[in-house]
């Protein structure tokens, strides 16, 4: 870089940096990003500094967006570790049971996972499974056990 080139990125720097400043810590509930955010938005400001017209416009719309998408990652990243403050148990346990249903799916059987849940969380005994599920008592011990030992298998 020349120190022609330097004088004004310094120039320009020094003008508009309060204006970054204030326009990101409007948009970011954590201030601590208020310095990587001018740093990012200025290394883009003069990357592209022959192609802008308007620099107080451009700063102020790159340093929005710029901090928007902080947040807006920053709050994605934050999701599951905020459920536990908003959440009601039922909800979390739905949740949960969701994410199990889904990673049975794929080693048992519907009727395997029928069972299963039944027996779990219904807290239903073999014969009312049977009786629910049209199948005898004896089919349904087995059908249980063997899912069981699929999922030792698989999970332990």
């Amino acid at each position: 870089m020349s120190t022609n080139n330097e004088s004004v990125f310094k120039d320009l720097y020094l003008q508009y940096k309060p204006l970054v400043a204030f326009v990101a810590a409007t948009y970011l509930t954590n201030k601590n990003y208020v310095d990587d955010i001018i740093q990012d938005v200025f290394i883009e400001f003069f990357n592209h500094l022959n192609e802008i017209n308007d620099y107080k416009n451009y700063l102020i719309t790159l340093t929005k967006n710029k901090s928007l998408n902080l947040e807006h990652k920053n709050n994605k990243n934050n999701l599951y570790e905020d459920m536990d403050l908003f959440l009601s148990e039922s909800v979390k346990e739905n949740i949960i049971t969701n994410e199990l249903f889904n990673n049975l799916s794929e080693i048992l059987s519907r009727r395997e996972i029928d069972v299963i849940f039944l027996r779990i969380y219904g807290d239903f005994s073999f014969k009312d499974i049977g009786t629910k599920l049209n199948i005898d008592e004896k089919n349904v011990k087995n059908i249980y056990y063997r899912a069981l030992k699929k999922c030792r298998k698989e999970f332990l």
